[in-house]
C-alpha cells in the first residue's frame, strides 16, 4: 500500500524508515503497516554509528505525524548473545541510515537528553 499525504509531497510505503512525532518527541521507525489515515510503526533504537535496530516498541500514529522519510539499507545481524544464541542462528533487524539523523530525535546516541 502507498499513502500520499495531501498536506505535502510525502509519499509513504510500508518498510519506509521515517522520522515521526511520537508521544515523547521525535523518533525514528519503520512503517510496519499503512492504513487509510494512520501508520503502525516499529520504533528503531540506535545501535551504533548509523545503525538503528528494530525495537519491541510499536506506535500507531496519524499519517500527518510523519515528518520525513530517511534513506536506509536493511540488514540482519547475528545476535551476539552466545548464551541464548549458541550456534549463531538468530539475527535481529537493523537499518543503516544513509543520511544524517535530524537533531532532537528520540533514541539517538548523539541526543544530549
Amino acid at each position: 500500500m502507498r499513502a500520499v499525504l495531501a498536506s505535502s509531497a510525502l509519499s509513504l510505503v510500508e518498510w519506509d524508515v521515517v522520522v515521526y512525532d511520537s508521544g515523547d518527541g521525535a523518533a525514528i521507525g519503520r512503517i510496519a503497516q499503512l492504513r487509510s489515515d494512520a501508520a503502525v510503526i516499529d520504533r528503531l533504537e540506535e545501535e551504533g554509528e548509523s545503525l538503528w535496530a528494530v525495537s519491541d516498541r510499536v506506535d500507531e500514529i496519524p499519517l500527518q505525524q510523519v515528518r520525513c522519510v530517511l534513506e536506509a539499507d536493511y540488514m540482519q545481524l547475528c545476535d551476539p548473545d552466545r548464551i541464548s544464541n549458541p550456534h549463531g542462528e538468530h539475527a535481529y533487524e537493523v537499518f543503516r541510515l544513509l543520511q544524517a539523523v535530524p537533531p532532537g530525535v528520540w533514541g539517538s546516541l548523539m541526543d544530549p537528553e
